[in-house]
């Protein structure tokens, strides 16, 4: 059994579940934030070992107005910003997403000092995704190990 920390960052949680299980029947907690501003909060109030994120989620505002609405959608999207607004210390991001545009993957890919891999969320087995998590946790805790020692 593992006793990991795990932030997961996803707006339809009911679509996940088969994808979590793996890991919690390993022993990892997971912790889910369904937008930009309880992720944000919940990074800076806990420590978590991996933070998978959904680049399309929404911000977490409310809205009262039309053009309060129009101008948080040009604001773009909520994951490459939870991205573009992570502290330095923050831990290893592994991003699944359905989205597969160039524009976009560029963006994430600006941020190779932690996002570690972009997994497909449609084309990946939960066995597959569980081994993908630990291994990215493994290789985090490796590497931080070498530069304390």
């Amino acid at each position: 059994m593992v006793d990991y920390n795990i932030l997961w960052i996803e707006d339809d949680a009911d679509q996940i579940y088969s994808l979590v299980q793996p890991l919690v029947d390993s022993g990892c907690k997971i912790s889910i934030a369904k937008d930009y501003e309880n992720a944000k909060r919940m990074n800076n109030e806990f420590k978590y070992d991996v933070i998978i994120l959904d680049i399309i989620i929404p911000s977490g505002k409310k809205c009262t107005t039309i053009e309060e609405m129009i101008a948080l959608q040009k604001e773009g999207h909520f994951g490459v910003k939870f991205l573009e607004d992570l502290p330095a210390d923050s831990p290893p991001i592994v991003v699944l997403t359905v989205v597969n545009d160039e524009t976009i993957s560029n963006n994430i890919l600006k941020f190779p000092q932690v996002v570690k891999i972009i997994v497909n969320k449609g084309m990946i087995r939960p066995s597959e995704l569980k081994k993908i998590i630990l291994n990215v946790i493994n290789k985090e805790a490796d590497e931080n190990a070498l530069i304390k020692g």
